[in-house]
């Protein structure tokens, strides 16, 4: 396995920690062999000496400035490629090389004595899914030795944390591809991790369903030292709460606005449920590992409600032909059961709601004077609410009169075929332009409006 790469770069010499880690796993596997084996081949090519056995992998840094610059046209390479990787089977030659060059700082090698028993093809099964982790399997009993272990095991290697992480394959169950494939992915993320541009990718697809968000200054000395409590914290939780540093001053600045928050509220605490974004706060924010390990718990227990953002209703919103409605407002008006509300959940930066925001304000108009129909909209980035989860925008929900009144399948299609009205009070809105992108709900109380059933179509 080759590195190529540029020695005067720093940034390029940093690659080599990745490559190191990788090569972790294949240790023990090279040996000496009495033939002597080049790339190229001879050919009147220059020729670097390697001695790996069949089959085995030995880890190799060119550089491309250097006296490695005479293989280069071997790989059909210039120094400009570099850093790149490249691997080479030396029996005949083949060379081999990623889609796109990652450099990954993890390696997965798993100990086993049969490589055709069935815990061996679970492992071949999986290492097949995670293309961006080099994998490796030994089973000779000296590899056993070396890394201390006594049974079949899944090592997974990594530069960061406790720098290895073992995985015993359970005589009786043997492996599992689909929690084999969880654990290494989340083991393969550090404890605590910061959000940054590199990182956000890997922190979204975790597919872990909770985030746990210190935001803080990383330009005040004091803000720093509670990332002490919060690492602390973390290890009880792995696998169900990513811990994540968000800095307020660099690349987090951007999702602020996402919780309510400034650069002046740092430091500061939120837990995210990641299925429906729902946030969860301190009453007041204790930085301890105790203090953070007992509110993360209680929120897993359903024991903390979450924290929902609400907006200052605007002094004249309910003057308007389009009611403002914010969070603290929406229950007094949606709920209503003297009036059939329709409301509009948008987002500012939505061309979609944008397109349809002159036929809304006109629709308004159109029903303003009627004292049982209400037409109203919600900024859906600055305002949350407790029963509803806006998945897209706009989204439209209409909230009919009355309490308990029974909406079905029947009802449904009449809405839609009569072009978005109910049997009974009809709040006509043939004027609204279809968009893409948005849902259109009925919300219907069980009594009183107080806990809506919803419905959508």
């Amino acid at each position: 396995m080759l590195l190529f790469l540029n020695k005067s770069s720093s940034a390029q010499l940093a690659l080599q920690d990745g490559f190191r880690a990788a090569a972790g796993a294949f240790r023990g596997e090279v040996r000496r062999s009495h033939g002597r084996d080049v790339w190229g081949g001879g050919n009147g090519i220059p020729q670097l000496q390697c001695y790996p056995s069949p089959a085995q992998v030995l880890f190799v840094v060119v550089d491309v400035t250097g006296f490695g610059a005479d293989v280069l046209p071997f790989f059909g390479l210039t120094p400009a490629d570099a850093p790149t990787l490249r691997l080479v089977k030396m029996e005949n030659n083949r060379k081999y090389r990623m889609d796109q060059d990652t450099f990954s700082d993890t390696a997965i090698r798993t100990f086993i004595q049969d490589l055709e028993g069935e815990a061996a093809q679970v492992f071949y099964e999986v290492a097949s899914e995670l293309v961006d982790v080099p994998f490796g399997v030994a089973k000779a009993a000296e590899l056993f030795q070396a890394y201390g272990l006594s049974a079949d095991t899944v090592c997974l290697f990594k530069k960061f944390d406790e720098g290895r992480t073992d995985f015993p394959v359970d005589p009786a169950r043997g492996l599992d591809a689909a929690e084999l494939t969880r654990l290494l992915r989340v083991h393969s993320l550090e404890l605590v991790m910061e959000f940054t541009n590199e990182t956000s990718d890997e922190i979204f697809s975790a597919k872990i369903p909770h985030h746990m968000l210190l935001f803080l200054n990383k330009s005040s000395s004091a803000q720093l030292a509670l990332q002490d409590g919060f690492r602390a914290a973390a290890g009880a939780f792995r696998g169900e709460v990513l811990f994540v540093v968000v800095d307020v001053t660099g690349f987090g600045a951007d999702v602020l606005p996402f919780f309510g928050l400034t650069p002046a509220d740092a430091p500061t605490l939120r837990l995210v449920k990641m299925e429906n974004n729902r946030k969860y706060r301190m009453d007041q924010d204790t930085f301890s590992d105790t203090a953070i390990r007992t509110f993360i718990q209680a929120v897993l227990d359903g024991k903390v409600k979450p924290h929902l953002m609400s907006a200052e209703p605007p002094e004249d919103w309910d003057t308007r032909p389009v009611k403002v409605l914010v969070g603290k407002t929406f229950e007094q008006v949606a709920f209503d059961e003297t009036k059939n509300v329709f409301v509009k959940f948008y987002a500012p930066w939505c061309s979609h709601c944008q397109a349809m925001a002159a036929a809304w304000e006109e629709l308004g108009e159109r029903y303003k004077d009627h004292e049982d129909i209400v037409i109203a909209e919600l900024d859906s980035t600055a305002n949350e609410l407790e029963n509803i989860t806006i998945n897209g925008f706009p989204t439209l929900h209409y909230f009919p009169a009355g309490p308990g009144r029974k909406v079905d399948v029947e009802t449904f299609s009449k809405f839609l075929e009569n072009g978005g009205t109910l049997p009974e009070e009809p709040p006509a809105v043939s004027e609204v332009p279809h968009t893409r992108g948005p849902g259109l709900h009925s919300h219907v109380p069980a009594q009183g409006k107080k806990s809506p059933k919803q419905g959508s179509s």
